[in-house]
């Protein structure tokens, strides 16, 4: 077996010996300098351990109706205990189940959502892989996604400056990429908004491309 197919074949174990949970598409919060998902929203809980919504929500700059919905799931899902609710006093929470930095993607209802593990699994190939085809993508991760989401979220990715193109595109065919070692910034996946297709990356909490303007600030 040639080198090429071992490197792929133990891309291939690692890939499926590391699920990541699915997560739902990304969108910006009212305030447009904290564009937060709930990684950003977990994150702060796993600092805090013991909050009340006004904390968190100073924590996170999360609108409130979003900051209410995901820890009513979490509080279902037994991540949170939530305290009784004396008189004239808010409510509070305790971080009870840390499953660690990856944030747990369940429903209002508690109910896991599993949207999203082929965007993670790409991810995760990527950051192995180092350089690779579409094409190599798509079998490394075991063809949960297909050719075309793989090639479009890869070209998403060159755009923001993740990854370099090594061999130009031809005969309709993607071509060959490489991460840049500067932009692999950690286990979770950027995300492609929908609102204007923004790049957001939950390890560094950011929208990466398009870069703000200073007037945006």
């Amino acid at each position: 077996m040639s080198k090429s197919n071992l490197k792929r074949e133990a891309a291939v174990r690692r890939v499926r010996s590391q699920r990541k949970p699915g997560r739902k598409p990304v969108h910006l919060v009212p305030d447009k300098q904290f564009p937060q998902t709930r990684d950003a929203i977990w994150t702060a809980i796993r600092k805090l351990k013991n909050f009340d919504l006004d904390s968190l929500e100073r924590e996170t700059k999360v609108a409130l109706p979003t900051l209410r919905s995901y820890l009513q799931g979490l509080t279902k899902a037994g991540y949170l205990r939530r305290s009784a609710k004396a008189h004239n006093t808010p409510s509070s929470w305790a971080l009870i189940k840390d499953c660690g930095v990856s944030a747990p993607r369940v429903s209002r209802k508690g109910v896991p959502v599993t949207q999203g593990n082929g965007r993670a699994k790409v991810w995760q190939a990527m950051r192995i892989l180092k350089e690779f085809s579409i094409e190599e993508l798509r079998l490394t991760t075991s063809h949960c996604s297909t050719y075309q989401t793989i090639k479009d979220y890869a070209m998403r990715l060159q755009r923001a400056g993740y990854l370099k193109a090594t061999v130009a595109r031809a005969s309709g065919r993607g071509g060959r990429y490489r991460l840049l070692p500067g932009r692999n910034t950690g286990p979770l996946p950027p995300m492609i908004q929908r609102r204007g297709k923004r790049v957001f990356d939950p390890n560094l909490n950011q929208v990466v491309w398009p870069v703000p303007e200073a007037g945006d600030e």
